[in-house]
């Protein structure tokens, strides 16, 4: 792509003629970046007024610069343009992000039969490379497509449409991390797939002679979030007497301020309608960045809209539409945790009645040291749980065992030889509040006394004959795996990649119903197990 230096550009250079740069403060909670361009003149040039905005030269203040217009704006009065000609070349620098979720979106206002142009470049340095290239009112640069129907030509060849005459969002999902992206155009996704490489720049460039775009509230954030659950218990207000309005119960706050998508004080917004869950109980998620751990919350529930309808009354003390707010009108407060939680509040009290962290079923399950009359199993911890309720069952005799643990682990003692067992676990939160169980995990014990092993199980034992083996891969390469029957008679038999053997391997056996002798040999000793197929 030619990137050109104009000659106003060389003489204000020359001239010594200075910019002052303004670095507008960023007024959204927890963004890493953010431009909405209200602090700008209309008619000047956009990179001496930001350490962010830039040109491809690095020359500002010239043609190739972009210039604050207030002929279309989508919040306040401005936005930038890029105009026809191939000459403007702005870059939007990002800090050469190479980790992280994160979220990149701006407005954008495209005239009809009007072309627009983006690419993400990988790094500040302009030209290195660009992981993302976007046109629209172009099939390919210098191809000319409908007005309204755009292309993505990088990483991925993919088509969307986009409206013209009027504001659009441009929102981009990249997680660096797992090294994948999603787009949307309009709300609507328009790619997605492989992400390679950082996130350097945004290079908005005037891609052709007929090309002209406007773009405004620009939005540069960890997507990451934490998820919010409000709940308001309205029993006692209609006991009082309340009739409910038609547009629901509705949630007022400083959102906005804490990096949330819902308005500031808005109720009458559609985004802080709440949902009626029955038994008089009604909620709203509202998703924060991750950033916004620790600040503070403050908000209302209010019956339909502030009274009188479309005043902003956020002070302590304010009245509803359809009679008083609870708390006695005044803000309530929360503190954004640190992760996903649930806040029930009575309609009356001021005070959460009841603070639920997610209590999630343990994951990560595991049996080790396995012998023929105990086992251990382990999980790992979750964040709110104090206690986990241990299941254990024996398949053999239909026997049923529970117990309630502090820990991660518990060893299991009593078992019988050659049985086969199956556990698993729940995760305990608070004093009323349980998970759902986990997966369970089976195992089975060997017949022999003091022959231990490091977690080998074959499940599920008894079964219809599909089998699963797992483990003992622990100082072995190879192994050597036979079934007979209990008279000797070879039924199967395979040579393993032991190494392999520590995730779930299935093992299919045509059989008679009856029972088998299983007997797998390593260079680090032998396992032996009864295998009956029902």
């Amino acid at each position: 792509m030619k990137k050109t230096t104009t000659i106003l550009a060389a003489l204000l250079l020359a001239s010594g003629a200075l910019f002052a740069q303004i670095d507008p403060v960023c007024t959204i909670a927890g963004a890493t970046l953010c431009d909405d361009f209200e602090a700008y003149t209309p008619g000047d040039a956009l990179g001496p007024g930001a350490s962010w905005w830039t040109t491809w030269s690095g020359v500002e203040g010239g043609a190739e610069d972009g210039e604050i217009s207030d002929l279309y704006a989508y919040s306040g009065s401005n936005s930038m343009t890029i105009e026809e000609g191939g000459i403007n070349d702005v870059l939007l620098l990002l800090g050469n992000q190479s980790s992280g979720n994160w979220r990149l979106e701006w407005q954008m206002y495209i005239p009809d039969g009007k072309t627009g142009y983006f690419n993400i470049q990988q790094s500040e340095t302009p030209g290195i490379a660009w992981n993302m290239e976007v046109l629209f009112g172009l099939s390919a640069i210098g191809v000319p497509s409908s007005s309204g129907e755009g292309t993505m030509t990088v990483p991925t060849l993919d088509d969307f449409t986009y409206p013209v005459d009027t504001w659009f969002k441009v929102e981009m999902l990249i997680d660096l991390d797992a090294n994948v992206f999603d787009i949307y155009i309009d709300e609507v996704l328009a790619s997605s797939g492989a992400f390679t490489g950082n996130i350097g720049a945004v290079d908005f460039y005037s891609v052709d002679g007929n090309c002209r775009y406007y773009v405004d509230d620009v939005l540069f954030t960890d997507a990451t979030t934490i998820a919010v659950t409000y709940q308001v218990d309205i029993t006692p207000y209609l006991d009082g007497g309340a009739v409910i309005s038609g547009d629901g119960i509705r949630i007022g706050g400083n959102f906005s301020d804490n990096g949330a998508s819902l308005p500031n004080w808005t109720p009458s917004d559609p985004a802080c309608a709440m949902t009626d869950l029955g038994d008089n109980i009604w909620e709203i998620t509202v998703e924060y960045p991750s950033v916004s751990a620790g600040l503070t919350q403050q908000f209302k529930y209010v019956n339909g809209d502030w009274f009188p309808t479309g005043e902003n009354e956020y002070d302590d003390g304010a009245p509803s539409l359809f009679g008083e707010l609870g708390c006695g009108g005044d803000n309530r407060e929360v503190t954004i945790p640190e992760s996903d939680a649930t806040f029930l509040f009575c309609w009356e009290e001021c005070a959460a009645c009841v603070v639920e962290m997610e209590c999630n079923p343990p994951t990560g399950l595991e049996v080790s040291d396995l012998s023929a009359t105990s086992a251990t199993v382990s999980w790992d911890a979750v964040g709110p749980a104090d206690q986990y309720v241990l299941a254990i069952r024996n398949n053999t005799t239909g026997e049923r065992n529970s117990r309630q643990v502090s820990g991660t682990s518990y060893t299991f003692t009593g078992l019988n030889p050659g049985h086969s067992y199956t556990f698993r676990t729940k995760s305990v939160c608070y004093p009323d509040g349980i998970s759902g169980p986990s997966v369970s995990v089976d195992f089975s014990t060997p017949l022999r006394l003091g022959d231990v092993r490091p977690g080998m199980a074959v499940y599920p034992n008894p079964g219809n004959g599909s089998l699963f083996l797992q483990g003992w891969s622990a100082g072995n390469e190879q192994a050597t795996l036979s079934i007979t029957t209990i008279t000797g008679a070879q039924v199967l038999q395979l040579v393993l990649d032991a190494a392999a053997m520590s995730d779930p391997m299935p093992l299919q056996l045509d059989v008679a119903p009856g029972m088998y002798l299983l007997h797998v040999q390593g260079d680090a000793g032998a396992y032996h197990e009864t295998i009956i197929i029902e």
